[in-house]
C-alpha cells in the first residue's frame, strides 16, 4: 500500500509538472512598471499579435534598458562592433590620451567616461581595463571581468546598456510589423553603426544605424530584392535615469534591384508610407520622390492604356440583326 501511494502521490507530481503552466516570474524593475520582462514580444514577434507589437515596443526596449548589466550582451556585442562606435560631445568628435596600448574596445570605454563624468574618471577607467584585460584574445571576458569590478559611475553604465543588439530587438520587430507581408528581412553584413552624442546639459542621444536587406532573391545571382538603411533613437534624460524619447526611421528610400517590377516596388512603398517611416536626407527625399513620380506616371500611363483599348472596342461598329423584312443586306444595321 505505501509503495501504491507513492507511486500515485510520484504521477500526480509529474502531471502537474509536466501539465500545468507556469508563471514567470518578471524581473522586479519591470514588475514596477507593469512589465513583464519575458513578454513575447520581446522574445519572439510570432507570438504577439500586431496590435501588441505596434503599441508596446517602446515599453518593451525600456524594459530591455532597465536589466541589470550581467543580464544584457554587452561583453560580447561592444567589442564586435566597437570599431563602429563614435562618441561625440554636442555634435563634435574630441580626442582623449592613447598611445600604443590603447585598443579600439578601450577608447570606446574612456571616451563615454570622459564625455558623461569627466578626464579623471577616465583615466581610472584605463587603469582599471588594462587590469581586467588578462586575455588580449578574451576581450569578452575580459570586458565581463571590468564590469564587474570597475565599480564604473552609473550614468556611464546606463549608457552601455544601450549599445548591444538585445536592445534593438523590439524597434526590430515594430520595423518587420511595418513592413507587413514584405517582412522577411535580413541584416545587411557590416552596416551597424552606433553613434553615442552627449549634451553640454548631460542629455545622452544614442542611435543604431543598421542596413537590412530583403531576404528573397531578384535573381539566381542572390542579390537582394531591396535593401534599406534604418535608425533606432533613443535619448536619455539629464541623470540617464529615464527614458525620454525613442523612434525608428528610415533614412533612405529603399533601393531596389532592376529586375523587380514597378507594381511590387509601389506595394512596398505604400505599406512602409502607411507607418511613416520618413526622416530623410534632402537628397533621399528626392530620390523618393522621383520613385513615386515615375510610380504615379506609370499608373496614369497604365489606366491611360486601359481607357484608350476601351473606348476602341466601344466605337468598333457592332452589326445586329433586323427584325424587318427585307434582303440580308438590309437586315444588317449599325449599333
Amino acid at each position: 500500500e505505501y509503495m501504491g501511494e507513492n507511486i500515485i502521490v510520484g504521477m500526480v507530481r509529474w502531471w502537474m509538472f509536466c501539465c500545468l503552466p507556469k508563471k514567470k516570474k518578471p524581473y522586479r524593475a519591470d514588475a514596477e512598471q507593469g512589465i513583464e520582462l519575458n513578454s513575447p514580444r520581446i522574445l519572439s514577434p510570432n507570438n504577439a499579435s500586431l496590435e501588441d507589437i505596434e503599441n508596446h515596443w517602446k515599453d518593451d526596449l525600456i524594459a530591455v534598458w532597465m536589466r541589470p548589466v550581467a543580464e544584457l550582451p554587452i561583453d560580447t556585442d561592444l567589442p564586435r562592433i566597437c570599431a563602429k562606435v563614435e562618441i561625440t560631445m554636442d555634435g563634435k568628435p574630441f580626442k582623449i590620451f592613447q598611445d600604443s596600448q590603447t585598443t579600439p574596445l578601450e577608447s570606446v570605454l574612456c571616451k563615454l567616461c570622459f564625455a558623461v563624468v569627466g578626464e579623471a574618471d577616465s583615466a581610472v577607467c584605463r587603469h582599471k581595463f588594462r587590469e581586467a584585460l588578462t586575455e588580449p584574445n578574451e576581450l569578452s571576458n575580459s570586458l565581463r571581468n571590468f564590469l564587474a569590478s570597475a565599480d564604473l559611475d552609473p550614468r556611464v553604465l546606463s549608457v552601455l546598456k544601450l549599445c548591444h543588439q538585445k536592445i534593438m530587438f523590439p524597434a526590430y520587430y515594430y520595423l518587420k510589423h511595418c513592413l507587413g507581408k514584405f517582412s522577411d528581412i535580413k541584416d545587411a553584413r557590416g552596416r551597424w553603426l552606433v553613434d553615442v552624442n552627449v549634451t553640454m546639459s548631460g542629455e545622452v542621444c544614442v542611435r543604431h544605424r543598421k542596413g537590412q536587406r530583403s531576404a528573397r532573391f531578384a535573381n539566381e545571382a542572390g542579390d537582394p530584392e531591396f535593401e534599406f538603411t534604418w535608425e533606432l533613437g533613443i535619448l536619455t534624460n539629464q541623470d540617464l535615469t529615464q527614458i525620454q524619447d525613442v523612434w525608428v526611421n528610415l533614412l533612405d528610400a529603399p533601393k531596389f534591384h532592376p529586375s523587380v517590377s514597378q507594381e511590387h516596388r509601389k506595394q512596398v512603398m505604400k505599406q512602409l508610407s502607411e507607418h511613416k517611416l520618413v526622416a530623410l536626407t534632402s537628397d533621399s527625399k528626392r530620390r523618393l520622390s522621383e520613385m513615386v513620380e515615375s510610380l504615379l506616371q506609370d499608373t496614369l500611363l497604365e489606366t491611360a492604356r486601359r481607357v484608350s483599348v476601351r473606348t476602341e472596342v466601344d466605337v468598333t461598329p457592332r452589326m445586329r440583326l433586323s427584325s424587318g423584312a427585307g434582303s440580308d443586306n438590309d437586315k444588317r444595321t449599325l449599333l
